[in-house]
């Protein structure tokens, strides 16, 4: 959800409170700047109407489950194309993808590491990680193309199995559908976002250390 919400400098974060011995959860919403910085205070989703709130978003991430799963196979052959084309920085990769009717937002460490990657669709409304498409499109697979990294594949991305990929398990499906990348929640257990969630904890190891380092 932030990484569409994102292009609009507005984010989506979870607040949890407790009342009358209840644990209660909710959203607001954060103004940011072109540099993802916030500029203001957060509002309430209830001020926004009741479509902004938590229930309302994860009924409409629900009912949208057979179109992600529908979907899928299509994007995933969308960006294995645009891998084709043989891309060797972000803004070659951007373009090839453009080119293929998604846009991508790549986040990445003040090093320049890749830990997460995602595909949009704007025609059909489809937002998914890149670990969701399958193995050879995580971001540590994209990091060690475009940085020269490990890929954390038996293949390299210029191999045909690395870029069709493996298509994530009927559990993985379930939790995109349920919102995908909206609070960045935990995947179901075996599936390749485990290995992309380890991935994302040692890049910000390193780059706490670098910081220390200073």
């Amino acid at each position: 959800m932030n990484a569409v919400l994102n292009r609009y400098n507005v984010q989506a974060e979870e607040v949890r409170w407790e009342y009358a011995g209840r644990r209660l959860s909710g959203l607001v919403y954060v103004p940011l700047d072109a540099r993802g910085e916030r500029v203001g205070p957060p509002i309430r989703s209830k001020d926004l109407g009741r479509g902004a709130g938590q229930t309302a978003v994860q009924g409409k991430f629900r009912r949208s489950r057979p179109l992600v799963a529908a979907q899928l196979p299509g994007m995933r052959e969308r960006v294995a194309e645009a891998m084709r084309a043989g891309p060797r920085t972000r803004g070659e990769l951007e373009e090839a993808l453009r080119a293929r009717g998604i846009h991508l937002r790549m986040r990445t460490t003040d090093g320049g590491r890749i830990y997460g990657m995602t595909f949009m669709d704007d025609e059909l409304g489809v937002s998914v990680n890149g670990s969701r498409l399958g193995r050879g499109f995580s971001a540590r697979a994209f990091d060690g193309l475009l940085n020269g990294g490990p890929t954390g594949t038996e293949h390299t991305m210029s191999s045909p199995a690395a870029r069709v990929g493996t298509p994530p398990d009927a559990a993985a499906l379930e939790w995109l559908a349920l919102g995908d990348g909206l609070l960045d929640g935990p995947p179901a257990r075996g599936d390749e976002e485990w290995r992309e969630l380890a991935w994302r904890r040692k890049l910000r190891r390193e780059e706490a250390k670098r910081r220390r380092r200073g």
